[in-house]
């Protein structure tokens, strides 16, 4: 008898741990879901990629090194829902219409390396194309959107903590308006100030299916079909 308590303890703080871990389903607020709650995003995009890397451009402001990827939302959306976790889960990879680093492959999900993000959401408004942004280079204009650090919301780390990144951008309980067309850089760091290390997911969600919604690193990128 008190071996089979034993052995369903254990299968509890398995289930626990890997619940912990388990990516979900990505749902957008309950303010852009006409007060429901737990109503997944229908048009959904997945990152999955390592740090550090020289796949990902990135730049130093003073000890924190941050990473950055483009986004192009082509209309506005009632809602745009970013979530950065890490590590990503050993069940979890890429799908068809997802994005994948170069230099990434599942494998390295089982070193289970991670680190604590922060997701800065910022939107570039005199752009047109997503093209432009390598023409116009530093000749842009910055609107921050967005930032977050800790978020409750988002599956724990390994550490049983909640440390993984969202945000929501559009309506809220004192807003109506849409989250604007255009072109996004999201950006992603580590909040000990030192350079990330691990794996990790991007995800992004909109409340209505977009065609031409893009993440891109590069320009190569933009003609290519996922």
């Amino acid at each position: 008898m008190e071996r089979k308590i034993f052995l369903t303890l254990i299968l509890v703080m398995f289930s626990t741990l890997l619940n912990a871990q388990r990516l979900g389903r990505f749902t957008m607020s309950k303010f852009a879901a006409d007060g429901k709650s737990g109503i997944a995003y229908p048009m959904q995009k997945s990152f999955f990629a390592k740090l550090p890397t020289d796949t990902i451009p990135s730049y130093a402001r003073g000890d924190t090194t941050f990473y950055f990827i483009y986004l192009w939302l082509p209309l506005p959306v009632k809602e745009l829902g970013l979530q950065l976790i890490s590590p990503i889960p050993e069940y979890a990879s890429a799908n068809k219409g997802d994005y994948q680093a170069e230099d990434y492959h599942d494998s390295l999900k089982k070193a289970r390396n991670y680190f604590d993000p922060l997701l800065i959401a910022v939107r570039v408004p005199n752009i047109n194309s997503p093209e432009e942004i390598f023409i116009k280079g530093n000749n842009i204009s910055l609107r921050l959107m967005g930032r977050n650090d800790n978020s409750p919301e988002v599956v724990a780390q390994p550490s049983m903590m909640k440390k993984n990144s969202l945000l929501r951008i559009g309506v809220n309980e004192i807003d109506t308006a849409y989250a604007p067309a255009g072109l996004y850089t999201i950006s992603f760091a580590s909040t000990d100030n030192k350079k990330p290390e691990g794996t990790f997911v991007l995800q992004v969600g909109v409340t209505e299916v977009v065609p031409g919604l893009k993440i891109f690193r590069r320009q190569d990128e933009l003609s290519e079909s996922y």
